[in-house]
């Protein structure tokens, strides 16, 4: 990869700069390990640990939501955070988020503002800002830590309908697929023009 793009989303807007202020936050978590129902199940929801706009976007706020139950799934779920982390194998995670380029948040799978579907965003400087690791892993939707890294380990047909957008990305492993927009029935999200499947943003 050779060319840098814009952000596709504004991530210093609402809902990105304080989503608990914003009111998107369904869970606002103390603790690292995400809350599981029936077993392996994570309710729906967006899970947020823990900043607010008193700290300022770029700064790391070292607080994390951390997945390690193999076999966890969700149907709707986005996670906020500094360090999202997922080291299991056979997890299955759709979005519950779905953003425009200027802000503007609705649910999934409804999508009625025609946004992004986002499954993890990480607003800080970490080294992973957003990390997963394990095989046999499925998930749908946006992975986006505009100022840190995407880092991802596995192998075993992997199947990703969604998008990376990351200042740095690492991937290492065999089987892995990403597929792009087109799989989530989105021509052109918030009236932009369709993104890059895997991009480095600046």
């Amino acid at each position: 990869m050779t060319e840098l793009v814009s952000y596709p989303l504004d991530y210093t807007s609402q809902p990105f700069l304080n989503p608990v202020t914003a009111g998107i936050c369904a869970v606002y978590m103390d603790f690292d390990a995400v809350p599981y129902i029936n077993g392996n199940q994570i309710a729906d929801g967006v899970y947020c640990r823990v900043f607010d706009a008193d700290n300022p976007v770029g700064i790391a706020f070292h607080k994390k939501i951390n997945i390690k139950t193999a076999g966890a799934w969700c149907n709707d779920c986005t996670f906020i955070a500094d360090l999202i982390q997922a080291s299991a194998a056979d997890i299955s995670m759709d979005p519950y988020l779905s953003v425009t380029p200027d802000g503007t948040t609705c649910t999934m799978p409804d999508n009625t503002c025609n946004g992004y579907p986002l499954f993890t965003y990480s607003p800080g400087l970490s080294k992973d800002g957003i990390s997963f690791s394990g095989s046999g892993q499925q998930w749908d939707g946006v992975m986006f830590p505009p100022l840190g890294t995407t880092h991802y380990t596995g192998h075993d047909d992997g199947i990703y309908d969604g998008a990376i957008w990351s200042r740095i990305v690492q991937i290492i492993g065999s089987g892995f697929g990403l597929n792009g927009p087109s799989e989530w029935g989105i021509s052109s999200p918030g009236g932009a023009a369709s993104p890059e499947v895997l991009a480095l943003t600046e």
